[in-house]
């Protein structure tokens, strides 16, 4: 994985989220289900992820 900021990751990801933008912003806001995405790797974590996360407007 390369990303634009810090180049090459120095080691792998648990997991990660790909998909459309649209879907990608949504689905850890609880819009969409996860499987609106392509998840490869641990889905426990995006599971956990998606239940411990919360938003708080202000």
């Amino acid at each position: 994985m390369d990303t634009e900021r810090d180049g090459p990751a120095s080691e792998p990801v648990d997991t990660e989220l790909a998909g459309a933008a649209d879907r990608l912003h949504l689905v850890p806001l609880n819009r969409l289900p996860v499987d609106a995405v392509t998840l490869p790797g641990d889905e426990e974590l995006a599971r956990v992820g998606r239940e411990t996360s919360g938003i708080m407007w202000s």
